[in-house]
């Protein structure tokens, strides 16, 4: 999708635009609509789509798929790497990559392969990086700004870091926190905290040196993120603070 600022943009039904296969509304309480959306581009897959990134500059967009993440040219829509993990992950089924991440730098992608994290050269389609410790399903990854470290969530109900330097990892939450499986994950702009969001309606706050900060309450956090100029987290739509 693309989004488009517009000073006003007229419509018979101005809480409603649809294209070919696409359609989107907009808030009727708003009486003049101020950010447009078109199809930029529709990315045909041959199996389902279980993750979805963009790199930290836009221009590239990462998807995760059974067996296969793919990337692709978000000017031109053209797919420019196909990265194969049945190569590398000897299961008796295909594995799911249900998350995917573009370091700071856009050289290389994480990939969640089953409960594997596979951290790719994108340029030389060949792995760098084989991570395990994680006992089930991975769900969501994210890198630090620094390009380290990686934090990763798992359906084992674990939030782990992973050094790129030394391949070591260290455990930030456990089964202490019982049915806190923790479904998305964020690291702060400084790489300070550490934010898992998880279906028992709880954003966790972690120090990756010190420990947990603090627990906000909210809805099921799907999904969740920093905004970059504050130390703030948001989730589900509701701003919390962190600091």
């Amino acid at each position: 999708m693309l989004l488009q600022t517009a000073a006003a943009v007229p419509d018979e039904k101005p809480e409603l635009k649809s294209g070919s296969g696409w359609i989107a509304t907009f808030s009727k309480d708003i009486p003049t609509r101020r950010v447009d959306v078109n199809l930029a581009h529709a990315l045909v897959h041959s199996d389902n789509i279980y993750c979805v990134r963009f790199s930290a500059d836009g221009e590239n967009l990462a998807s995760g798929c059974p067996g296969l993440a793919q990337v692709y040219d978000t000017t031109t829509g053209a797919t420019t790497c196909l990265l194969y993990h049945s190569t590398y992950v000897n299961r008796a089924r295909v594995p799911i990559i249900n998350g995917a991440c573009f370091s700071p730098d856009g050289r290389l992608l994480a990939t969640a392969a089953s409960n594997i994290i596979m951290v790719w050269d994108i340029a030389n389609k060949r792995v760098l990086y084989i991570f395990q410790g994680h006992q089930l399903d991975i769900w969501f990854l994210d890198f630090s700004p620094d390009g380290r470290l990686i934090v990763s969530s798992s359906e084992d109900q674990t939030v782990r870091i992973w050094d790129m330097e030394t391949g070591q990892h260290k455990t930030l939450s456990s089964t202490v926190d019982v049915g806190a499986v923790a479904s998305s994950v964020a690291i702060s702009p400084d790489g300070s905290l550490v934010a898992t969001g998880s279906p028992d309606s709880i954003v966790r706050l972690w120090n990756i040196h010190t420990g947990p900060r603090q627990r906000e309450p909210g809805r099921d956090g799907e999904a969740l993120g920093f905004e970059p100029a504050l130390k703030e987290c948001a989730e589900s739509g509701a701003v919390k603070a962190a600091v």
